[in-house]
């Protein structure tokens, strides 16, 4: 029977790393029989993130950038046995009727027990097509990953909270439940495939498409971490400003595809001066050594039938992690003005005052 693989992430679990590698390999792939279809893809990693944004009514879907019709379309055109689709996204499916949590100025969804789900729509995609399902799912061991969305969020300049605040947060977060993530993919799935995130996840996801990559794919790492002096660079950057955030076309414009390229753009600012500095030589780690292991202990314990099903264990090596959150804000006076320095130029850029 033919087969629509879907690749639904997680986030921070080298989904940019497999989606650009489809689309090199794209030839390749479709000499071997499977195809990545390019409609609904962004022109960056080719990931099909306007599919997972249509389905989630999210204030960034762009009907002409392709919908799952027009995917239909391009399946039904092509004929492929065999056929992959990727994004991230998918993950974060909003499956609720009423007001969409991604798009609040949308109108609300009719509650209507015969409507498909989001889920619904993708079994029904695909029966259409006459495929069966394989989702495959990568999962990355709790505290690093959080760790890692905290960095994230912070040099994408989405707030600047302190990390014990986003730990916080994040303890009741359904996203780092993955039972809860991935049942809505369980039910309309013939078959689920859950894997820890591991040194090669697109070589895994080769081989259990059964296809090889091409002779010149090496491994890519995307989206890597940053430093804790980048942390706090960002951190102070979007503190100041917060006070003209809301008017200043930077942030209106900061996630609209066409936005203008020269303008100073914060994030890219900052990402400059890291790289001139070299702040990412040591990598940013919140967590201290007895949090990390409580965080660990108490996820593992609330998804153990999820792990215990799926074969997935997670590793306790938190005890090579460093905790240098704070280590710019406990910095010495004199390395503290030489930092600031550094974030100064970044801030005269922007048309700010400078720090002291």
């Amino acid at each position: 029977m033919k087969t629509l693989y879907l690749h639904v992430g997680m986030h921070k679990a080298g989904s940019t790393s497999i989606q650009r590698a489809l689309n090199k390999d794209r030839k390749s792939l479709i000499q071997q029989g499977l195809y990545f279809p390019l409609t609904a893809t962004d022109h960056n990693t080719r990931a099909h993130q306007n599919i997972a944004w249509e389905l989630n009514r999210h204030n960034r879907f762009v009907p002409e950038n392709g919908s799952l019709d027009d995917l239909h379309k391009e399946l039904q055109r092509k004929q492929p046995q065999n056929v992959i689709i990727s994004s991230e996204g998918f993950t974060s499916l909003d499956n609720k009727p009423g007001a969409s949590k991604f798009n609040p100025q949308a109108e609300p969804e009719p509650v209507d027990p015969s409507r498909p789900s989001r889920y619904q729509r993708l079994r029904e995609f695909a029966d259409s097509l006459g495929y069966s399902i394989v989702t495959v799912g990568f999962v990355r061991e709790y505290v690093a990953c959080l760790n890692s969305a905290y960095t994230q969020q912070v040099k994408n300049f989405n707030h600047a909270r302190p990390f014990a605040d986003h730990v916080a947060e994040q303890r009741g977060n359904d996203r780092w439940c993955y039972e809860v993530v991935f049942a809505g993919w369980e039910s309309i799935s013939d078959k689920l495939i859950c894997l820890p995130n591991g040194e090669d996840n697109v070589k895994t996801l080769y081989q259990l498409m059964g296809v090889k990559p091409s002779e010149d794919q090496e491994i890519e790492r995307h989206n890597t971490g940053v430093g804790p002096r980048t942390i706090e660079c960002s951190r102070l950057v979007f503190k100041a400003l917060e006070p003209v955030q809301r008017r200043d076309s930077w942030l209106r414009n900061r996630k609209n595809k066409d936005k203008n390229r020269e303008q100073a753009i914060p994030s890219k600012l900052v990402k400059r001066m890291a790289r001139q500095q070299g702040w990412n030589d040591e990598l940013f780690w919140g967590f201290d050594l007895q949090l990390a292991r409580d965080v660990h202990a108490s996820f593992v314990e609330r998804d153990h039938k999820f792990l215990r099903k799926h074969q997935i264990h997670f590793a306790d090596t938190f005890d090579r992690k460093r905790h240098n959150d704070f280590m710019i804000e406990q910095a010495e006076a004199g390395e503290r003005a030489t930092f600031l320095a550094s974030v100064n130029p970044i801030l005269a850029e922007l048309g700010l005052a400078e720090l002291s």
